[in-house]
């Protein structure tokens, strides 16, 4: 960012620094060094100061003469409440503020105190612009808000910008602003419409200023001329090798010289033909003179106050002189009161008198009634007796009452305990039940882990039933092989004639053939029942007689 001070232009640097330069020719007058960990995001003139939005939220006031820091204050969330941009309303003498945070914060320009906070936004406060009473400020949220600078009340809310606002100004009859998707909107301040857009630029619009009756724009490395009352086009101009982030004028003679500031790290200079050079001090006049009529609405009102105080003073007077008259007349009242109580102390003497004589006369009567004394006497000794004995029971009675109230205490002790051993009981009651509940449930699984073992065993006894019916048909099927063996053996007896010796060759083979059949479709156990074992029936070599089975084993 860059402010003109005088004949001198301070510029903001990407690295945190602030370089004060002369307008004429660009010769550095001074260097403020950065801050650590602060950016100078945006700056005011305000009197004989410098007002300075930083990134970390703080708003840095520096002395135009000595560039010192003369104040720093931060109402602005830190971190990602960076103060955004700054302007100054003379008529109220205040400060406002834009930043990150969403909301807009007024200060006073002379004392620094926190004024008020206007909150309308749902993002970043990136522009704001201010006239002789309304503030108009540019969002992020892609609206632009008309605020009373004096209530902070909310007028207007302006919508069509489909990105973010980052720039205001104001021409003689129209408020311009520009958003990050290239737009430029033109607004009638009066009712709120939008009578024309532009989209020129290719870049987010992040610089617009009224230069007498042209309007200049900045966006991307794009500088645009506009004819503020025809709203025209004059002129498109790329000079900068990187984005274009100010454009200041710069108020010389009869000619402005407006300085451009790209990314580049470039200031260019400017001439373009303007109004005359009294703007500028007219400007200057306005402003001093909308101070004049800020001091002269403060004196306006510190008369009222005064007046309100005389005529104060005045009501308080009046309740005196009625005071004063209700005095006098309690005074008289008072009088007669005195005249009344004179006649009533002569009234009293008389009566005195009166009394004096009836004091002799109970003098008289007293002298005949102590004769009766030593009798009340006798009778006060006898209450004396009896209110002794009366203390006496009395505190038996206290001690009763208190034996009483120990047992009390000891039954609610007992009560406690009572009370506590019901609780562990409850407790223990509800332990038991959440055991009795696992246990049915423990139960319910048991159960059906035994109608499953039930089923289970209906099976096996079915399955066992089928292997006996198949057992005892093998059995059988082994008598008859036991029965075929037999004829086995009978026809080799009959085959031992030499005659009959290919026949027997032939029937050693089937034999053969027969052993090895069952030894493959046997098992040991069933081959126990026909007296022989696997060995036998191996055994190519053995003769029909050598396994022969008899009816003995069996």
């Amino acid at each position: 960012c860059a402010l003109v001070v005088g004949d001198l232009v301070w510029v903001a640097g990407r690295d945190g620094s602030v370089t004060v330069r002369k307008a004429i020719d660009g010769e550095v007058v001074h260097i403020i060094e950065r801050r650590k960990g602060a950016y100078v995001w945006c700056m005011i003139e305000v009197g004989s100061s410098v007002w300075a939005g930083c990134s970390d939220g703080f708003i840095r006031v520096l002395s135009t003469a000595t560039y010192r820091m003369e104040r720093q204050f931060a109402r602005h969330a830190g971190g990602g409440g960076g103060v955004n941009v700054l302007v100054y309303h003379a008529a109220s003498n205040a400060v406002f503020s834009g930043s990150n945070d969403f909301e807009i914060l007024a200060f006073d320009a002379t004392t620094f105190e926190f004024l008020k906070q206007l909150h309308g936004h749902s993002n970043q406060v990136r522009a704001l612009l201010l006239d002789s009473h309304c503030l108009y400020s540019g969002s992020d949220d892609g609206t632009v808000i008309v605020w009373d600078t004096a209530s902070g009340e909310k007028l207007q809310q302006w919508t069509g910008h489909n990105r973010g606002v980052h720039s205001l100004c104001m021409t003689e009859n129209h408020v311009w602003s520009g958003d990050e998707e290239a737009t430029i909107r033109i607004w009638n301040p009066a009712t709120g419409d939008c009578i024309g857009v532009a989209e020129v630029h290719t870049g987010s619009v992040d610089v617009l200023m009224c230069v007498g009756d042209k309007v200049w724009s900045g966006a991307g490395d794009t500088i645009c001329i506009w004819d503020a009352a025809q709203l025209k086009l004059l002129g498109t101009y790329t000079v900068h090798g990187g984005y274009v982030t100010v454009i200041t004028a710069l108020n010389k003679i009869t000619q402005y010289k407006l300085w451009s500031i790209g990314t580049d790290r470039q200031v260019r200079v400017w001439q373009t033909e303007c109004v005359p050079d009294e703007t500028a001090a007219l400007q200057k006049k306005l402003d001093r003179l909308q101070g004049v009529n800020y001091e002269n609405r403060q004196l306006v009102e510190q008369l009222s106050q005064k007046d309100r105080d005389i005529q104060a003073l005045r009501d308080q007077l009046d309740e005196k002189e009625e005071d004063r008259a209700k005095l006098i007349a309690r005074l008289g009242g008072l009088q007669e009161q005195n005249a009344q109580l004179h006649g009533e102390i002569q009234q009293q003497e008389l009566d005195k008198s009166q009394l004096r004589q009836q004091i002799l006369a109970l003098q008289e009567q007293l002298a005949a009634s102590e004769n009766g004394k030593d009798e009340v006497r006798d009778e006060i000794r006898s209450l004396q007796i009896a209110l002794g004995e009366a203390k006496l029971y009395n505190s038996q009675l206290q001690d009763q009452l208190n034996t009483a109230n120990e047992a009390l205490a000891t039954l609610n002790g007992q009560l406690q305990t009572v009370n506590s051993s019901n609780d562990d009981w409850e407790s223990e009651k509800i332990a038991l039940q959440k055991q009795l509940q696992a246990a049915l449930l423990e139960k319910e699984e048991s159960d059906a882990v035994a109608k499953r073992l039930q089923a289970d065993v209906e099976a096996m006894n079915v399955k066992l039933h089928e292997m006996d019916v198949i057992f005892k048909s093998r059995l059988s099927l082994i008598t008859e092989v036991f029965k075929l063996y037999k004829r086995f053996d009978l026809l080799d007896k009959r085959l031992r004639d030499p005659r009959l010796a290919e026949v027997r060759q032939e029937y050693q083979g089937a034999v053969h053939c027969f052993k090895g059949v069952i030894a493959t479709h046997y098992s040991d156990d069933e081959l126990c029942h026909l007296g022989s074992s696997r060995h036998f029936f191996h055994d190519s070599s053995a003769s029909p007689s050598r396994g022969a089975l008899s009816p003995g084993k069996r």
